[in-house]
């Protein structure tokens, strides 16, 4: 038996084009604009703080990122995987944005109580959150004081609740010398409140009388 004329044979194949074009060498030019806005979206982002602004601004950064990313990742057939990437995080991002504020416009308050919240607990770093759940504890209660009239008698009334001044003036008093003024955004029996133990009862030592309408 002889062995074949493989050179007689004539064995040809046709190249089958690749079903994603294959990056074969690095750019020598940087990257379009986008992909550099992508990243300082992202810088920006990653510097938010805490609290619900702080969610807002941090997620509100990152979708502007990942969708300036996605874009690049678009004009690019070479990269698929970062297109997808991008594009899963941007919804997730914007998803975020979207429950945050929600969440921001459902945490609402009375023109009063956000008056204290922005005068007193804002610049402590209380989140809203925490403030509602304060405002409910007080059922969201405003007491209304006639010009002249007392708002604790020394010696009778119960120390029972804490307040804060919203307007007008109190004349503080003791044995009917007078001590001090409280002003709007003071607390009215603070010392008496912190004076005592959570199962203590007490009374006022001193005197508030309502110098002004409040």
């Amino acid at each position: 038996m002889e062995p074949p004329n493989f050179e007689a044979m004539n064995f040809t194949a046709e190249p089958t084009a690749a079903a994603h074009p294959i990056c074969e060498e690095w750019r020598d030019t940087p990257e379009g604009s986008v992909f550099h806005l992508a990243n300082i979206f992202l810088f920006l982002g990653f510097m938010g703080g805490s609290g619900f602004y702080g969610l807002l601004y941090l997620f509100t950064f990152l979708t502007l990122g990942f969708f300036c990313s996605t874009l690049w990742a678009w004009s690019d057939s070479c990269t698929t995987d970062s297109f997808l990437w991008s594009f899963a995080l941007f919804g997730v991002c914007l998803g975020q944005v979207l429950h945050v504020s929600f969440r921001l416009r459902s945490v609402s308050f009375d023109n009063e109580f956000q008056e204290i919240y922005n005068c007193m607990f804002k610049k402590l770093g209380m989140s809203l959150t925490l403030f509602g759940e304060i405002v409910a504890c007080c059922d969201g209660g405003i007491q209304t004081i006639e010009s002249d009239h007392c708002f604790a008698i020394e010696g009778k009334t119960a120390i029972d609740k804490l307040s804060v001044l919203l307007s007008g003036r109190i004349r503080v008093t003791v044995n009917g010398e007078f001590l001090h003024y409280i002003y709007p955004f003071q607390f009215l029996d603070s010392p008496e409140w912190d004076s005592l133990r959570p199962s203590e009862e007490g009374v006022f030592q001193v005197a508030f009388l309502s110098h002004m309408h409040v």
